[in-house]
């Protein structure tokens, strides 16, 4: 049923990144006086690095994805290449200053399927992973005898544990280094979006999430997990329910080629004013249909 429900989504589901840039810059001068004297002749201006990033990231969940070992007797076993996320967004930087050549680690890689972060400016793929650990090189022809897989990403990446996929705030953290071993830092946040859909999924309140092409906000203080889904209009629509996780109350959503739209909501007395969690379930359902197709709103700047 879900592959038929994505045909009614209004845009693709393909993971995308915003137009707009967000840019941070920080100023670090290893080696030399924190008092901020400029620099005389024969010193080298302080080392500079900006970072560009888009303002969203969307991305499906992704897995672990396997391979197939053949040894000289025919005997096949199956291994765990690594975790995939397929969702990966552009980030750029521009270091100057200090003593070139430089080197950069970006998001805790020093590379990505390309090659190595490196030169004065440039362009790198990070994994809309809110947080992820080692990235692991591809060995040999992996991605043709994998399992599955076919939702990776294009850079090829894998990591070597589960990382951490989720709806929220990422925050890019890069290093530069000069040739004298100086380092400068800077980083800036983007917005990842989870895209959901499957009965059993859940949203987290304070969370924007990507759900049959539109965008979904869940307002704060409560999480909601969908449920099953019903045909409408004698079969040529579909709606689907949003359970109020921890309260017997339903949200009823219905789905358009425009969007999303809330066909009703069926909340008891006992739950309308919240008396599990001092909440108005009422006001929470109105501020959710208010929030729907609105893009999530963050600050762009990082401690």
């Amino acid at each position: 049923m879900r592959e038929w429900v994505r045909r009614l989504e209004a845009q693709p589901s393909a993971w995308f990144v915003s137009a707009t840039m967000l840019t941070a810059v920080i100023v670090v001068f290893c080696g030399g006086s924190l008092g901020g004297n400029a620099p005389t002749a024969g010193q080298s201006e302080p080392l500079t690095l900006t970072l560009s990033a888009p303002q969203t990231c969307e991305t499906e969940s992704g897995g672990e994805d396997f391979g197939v070992r053949v040894d000289a007797a025919g005997r096949s076993e199956h291994y765990s290449i690594g975790w995939y996320v397929p969702g990966e967004a552009e980030v750029t930087w521009t270091a100057s200053g200090g003593a070139p050549p430089y080197t950069l680690t970006i998001d805790g890689e020093t590379r990505d399927g390309t090659g190595a972060f490196r030169g004065a400016s440039g362009a790198g793929i990070v994994s809309c992973a809110l947080t992820h650990g080692l990235a692991v090189p591809t060995r040999g022809s992996l991605l043709d005898m994998s399992d599955g897989g076919s939702d990776i990403a294009a850079s090829g990446r894998y990591f070597s544990e589960e990382p951490e996929v989720d709806s929220g705030l990422k925050t890019i953290r890069a290093t530069v280094t000069d040739s004298t071993g100086g380092t400068a830092e800077a980083s800036v946040n983007l917005y990842v979006i989870l895209e959901v859909g499957g009965s059993g999924d859940i949203m987290e309140g304070g969370k924007t999430y990507r759900l049959f092409g539109d965008l979904m906000t869940i307002p704060e203080g409560i999480d909601v997990e969908i449920g099953g889904f019903v045909s409408t209009d004698g079969g040529g629509g579909l709606s689907f329910d949003l359970n109020i996780a921890n309260h017997d109350a339903w949200v009823f959503i219905e789905i358009w080629p425009s969007g999303l739209r809330v066909l009703g909501r069926d909340i008891p007395p006992t739950s309308a004013t919240g008396a599990n969690a001092g909440l108005d379930l009422n006001a929470k359902v109105d501020e959710l249909t208010e929030l729907i197709g609105r893009p999530p709103t963050f600050s762009s700047s990082s401690p």
